[in-house]
């Protein structure tokens, strides 16, 4: 499978697309960027993450978040929003902050 074993960054909306981390090689520098709808969240691909030694970052809007966990992650998921088709993202704010994880090695 091509498409996950020669990337470092995995950036996609919530999605079933995102399982292609599975064959992402493990390495520092591994990362998952995953994009929810404002106010929702699944902790699906943070557990794959996780498993498969990647970073995992969430992004609502313009926030990103290394992990989640129960007191800090929207509480929302799953409702009728869950599945939009058209996702909030403020495209370079969110690449500007990609850079700064990039170049400070804080990913």
């Amino acid at each position: 499978m091509y498409c996950g074993c020669t990337v470092e960054i995995l950036i996609g909306v919530h999605e079933n697309g995102l399982t292609h981390e599975m064959w992402m090689p493990r390495s520092p520098s591994s990362t998952i960027i995953e994009i929810f709808y404002p106010g929702g969240f699944l902790y699906d691909y943070q557990i794959v993450a996780k498993l498969m030694g990647h970073k995992h970052y969430h992004v609502w809007n313009t926030n990103i978040s290394l992990t989640c966990v129960e007191s800090a992650c929207p509480r929302s998921h799953g409702d009728e929003n869950f599945q939009r088709t058209r996702i909030p993202v403020y495209a370079d704010e969110v690449v500007g902050k990609i850079r700064e994880l990039l170049q400070d090695g804080s990913r």
